[in-house]
């Protein structure tokens, strides 16, 4: 911590200090004289927001507090009720904040947390150090009230915690599994550089060709989107890129159909350290070292940590995001959408029929994926698989009903 900070008396900062909640014992040694409160297995630091001053901003120390003639509780007060005041609260479903069945926030991927248990995403609007709401006492109790429910809140990394609904079927191993496993990936000290970009916003990159990005990854996802392109790039049916280049598995928790890239040892797309796709490359590759999120209300992207490339040439957010067509943005939060009603009737088939678990599968395999026209409008095309998987409940209904209705013949 730079020491002029010392001289800046409290008056000047007291509204400018906020709540961060990072993991305790992980993060130990980097707070050595700073200020905290010990909560449960957590830290709760105080963060003074210097920036329109023109100065970086800096963790409150104990020195401090001393030289400002306060107590913590004091410090404690006046962060609460700024951290509230000036971060509107977001609550949202967890497939609107992952739209994807993963999102990936460093270079290799996280996969994306369950959604059976109808899980909620609490943060702030700037999604930066959002784990906080878990002292938000009258947001946690509104939620528990609209939902009629006592809540496990699971802080999944710095920047937001996850209600789920308490009931007595909660594998409360398993949430706790998947809270360490993401604490394990996420760093703090990483996650807290985070640069989230305007339109207009800059970064530097310059792709050297090593090839380092193209090897040994199994995140590359595939929209219908990338589907499209891909096909009418290559002038290649589904069923051909499919065959040749990706392979599909069942999610663990989603349970729908999902495409990657064989990508076990290096992209099938890479020929001496160069993208045979270029023009249409898979989303998640075209956005690299870009990553991005969407929260409920818009995609937004960020900086990822990276290891390769130089910083020799300057892009912005506007430029970077063509290569990828003017439609992208847009299927982004329409897959997120479809990936949502697609859970669902998944879920619906595994609660009321066994014997169509197959028969659905298959059908959202075609559904998602299949017979898309890759010179038509991708916007419409996908708004109409959305259309056709919100018919499927009643159609479902009806079917079982059908079903009820046959005679019960013994066998001969």
């Amino acid at each position: 911590m730079n020491e002029i900070n010392i001289s800046i008396n409290w008056e000047s900062v007291k509204e400018k200090i906020f709540l961060r909640l990072v993991n305790y014992e992980k993060y130990r040694a980097d707070m050595e004289g700073k200020a905290y409160i010990k909560f449960l297995d957590l830290a709760i630091l105080f963060y003074c927001d210097c920036t329109e001053w023109g100065c970086n901003g800096f963790y409150v120390s104990r020195k401090q507090i001393l030289m400002w003639h306060r107590d913590i509780n004091d410090i404690y007060q006046a962060a609460l009720e700024n951290t509230y005041r000036k971060d509107n609260t977001l609550v949202t479903p967890i497939l609107n904040f992952f739209p994807e069945e993963s999102v990936y926030i460093a270079q290799n991927g996280m996969d994306v947390m369950p959604i059976e248990k109808e899980m909620i995403v609490l943060a702030n609007q700037s999604l930066f150090f959002g784990a906080a709401m878990l002292l938000n006492i009258s947001v946690l109790k509104k939620l528990a009230d609209q939902l009629d429910s006592n809540l496990y809140l699971l802080p999944s990394s710095v920047h937001e915690i996850i209600a789920v609904r308490s009931d007595p079927n909660t594998d409360v191993s398993y949430l706790t599994e998947m809270v360490n496993e993401a604490n394990y990936r996420m760093d703090y000290k990483d996650i807290m550089n985070l640069n989230y970009l305007e339109p207009e916003g800059t970064f530097r990159f310059g792709c050297n060709c090593c090839g380092h990005c193209c090897k040994e990854r199994g995140d590359i996802l595939l929209t219908a989107y990338d589907i499209m392109r891909l096909q009418k790039y290559l002038d290649i049916s589904f069923k051909e890129l499919l065959i040749t280049y990706c392979e599909m598995y069942v999610g663990k928790d989603s349970g729908l159909p999902i495409i990657r890239l064989r990508t076990d040892a290096r992209c099938p797309f890479l020929f001496h350290n160069k993208c045979f796709v270029q023009d249409a490359k898979p989303t998640v590759c075209a956005l690299f070292p870009l990553g991005r999120i969407y929260d409920g209300k818009k995609v937004r992207y960020f900086i990822q940590e990276n290891h390769c490339g130089t910083g020799a040439e300057e892009h912005s957010l506007r430029e970077w995001l063509e290569q990828l067509g003017t439609d992208n943005e847009s299927c982004c939060i329409l897959w997120g959408e479809l990936l949502k009603e697609g859970v669902e009737i998944v879920k619906q088939v595994k609660e009321q029929s066994d014997e169509l678990k197959e028969l659905i599968l298959s059908f959202m395999v075609s559904l998602m994926y299949d017979d898309y026209d890759s010179k038509g409008n991708p916007i419409s095309q996908i708004q109409e698989r959305i259309d056709m998987i919100k018919q499927l409940p009643g159609k479902l209904s009806e079917f079982l009903e059908m079903k009820k209705m046959e005679p019960s013949g013994e066998r001969m």
